[in-house]
């Protein structure tokens, strides 16, 4: 098994990168979308939460606004 990738097309020198470079890249953006999702997933229950559990967890009803109003890119 060829432990280099070439993309000449893509590269300026045709210079190489390892797969396992590769890889990490993938595995990266793969995690990324996943705290996404989660924090997508977070943001809409938290919009659904009464006052009673607001109060309980300690967060007011304007910062579950706030929090729920956020794209999923943002922390």
């Amino acid at each position: 098994m060829e432990k280099n990738l070439t993309l000449a097309p893509i590269l300026k020198n045709n210079q190489q990168i390892s797969l396992d470079h590769v890889k990490s890249v993938i595995t990266q953006m793969m995690k990324t979308i996943l705290t996404w999702e989660e924090r997508n997933r977070q943001r809409k229950v938290l919009s659904t939460l009464s006052d009673y559990e607001l109060r309980d967890i300690g967060i007011s009803r304007t910062n579950a606004i706030v929090e729920a109003n956020k794209p999923f890119w943002k922390e």
